[in-house]
């Protein structure tokens, strides 16, 4: 029994490694292809390590655009979205999960149902909304579509239902109000669904690139990810420089691969926990 577990292990470890460094090929790619010299990447024969390393290509994406524009206002508008979300979504989850009100069910359901509706059917009605406000090519209507989240109600909510009640019952028996119970008893129990959703959240802002595209017009609100496009059109038209787009993707995962690196414990944690219950 022992050789059996210790052959299983064995085949499990293969496995997760073999799976590891499939994982890592595309970016051990990205980061060679980033030092190359834009004449080695149009060779026949192509080598992962360059043959002559070079930082050309990290020179060149900040001479030709503006990409610390781009990079500031990803962050500004990824940055505010996840507060929006975190800050709406700990307050609704904790009515959901912790009082009982008229109509509470439907209002959750209703809300859940969002999530089935593509973001493409709701676009151009926000795109509407946001000109007849006159937020068009605005930071406020970058982040306004996003600061409510159907998915982290639904996470936070889920999680919180797991919190004792007694734990709730006890500090109002001590004298908390509301606000006390929240701030000092909910908030630091769902630190680790906290921080799931704000890794999500950043990600999904960071990445943003259909909605941004559509509701900016100007160069001084561009993000990263529509940055990249019009870079590819002022460098190259129709000729992909790979050493340029590589560079200027390790600039632009930087931050969220920062993010997760910091709240990973958290995020850990949280999936260990199972939030996600009925």
């Amino acid at each position: 029994m022992k050789k059996w577990w210790t052959f299983r292990g064995f085949v499990y470890l293969c496995f997760f490694v073999l799976l590891a460094f499939v994982w890592l090929i595309p970016i051990v790619f990205q980061v060679t292809t980033s030092f190359k010299s834009l004449e080695e990447t149009y060779l026949k024969v192509q080598t992962i390590l360059p043959r002559r390393w070079t930082v050309q290509a990290f020179r060149d994406a900040f001479s030709m655009i503006p990409l610390v524009r781009y990079y500031m206002n990803s962050l500004i508008v990824a940055g505010i979205v996840t507060v929006s979300v975190l800050a709406t979504s700990t307050l609704a989850a904790y009515s959901f999960a912790k009082h009982r009100f008229f109509g509470k069910q439907i209002l959750f359901l209703f809300i859940l149902a969002t999530m089935m509706v593509p973001f493409q059917v709701v676009m151009i009605p926000l795109y509407i909304i946001m000109t007849n406000l006159h937020l068009h090519n605005s930071y406020a209507g970058l982040v306004l579509p996003g600061v409510g989240s159907a998915f982290g109600i639904f996470l936070m909510t889920q999680f919180m239902k797991t919190i004792p009640d007694d734990l709730i019952d006890a500090a109002r028996i001590d004298g908390l109000n509301e606000v006390a119970v929240f701030s000092r008893i909910i908030l630091p129990l769902s630190m680790a669904a906290t921080a799931t959703l704000a890794i999500f959240t950043f990600l999904w802002s960071w990445d943003s690139f259909l909605w941004p595209l559509v509701v900016t017009d100007s160069e001084r609100l561009r993000t990263i990810p529509v940055g990249m496009v019009f870079f590819q059109q002022t460098a190259g038209g129709y000729t992909i420089k790979y050493p340029h787009v590589m560079a200027i993707s390790i600039l632009a995962m930087f931050p969220t691969t920062v993010i997760f690196l910091f709240l990973q414990r958290y995020f850990v944690k949280a999936i260990t926990l199972t939030g996600i219950k009925g």
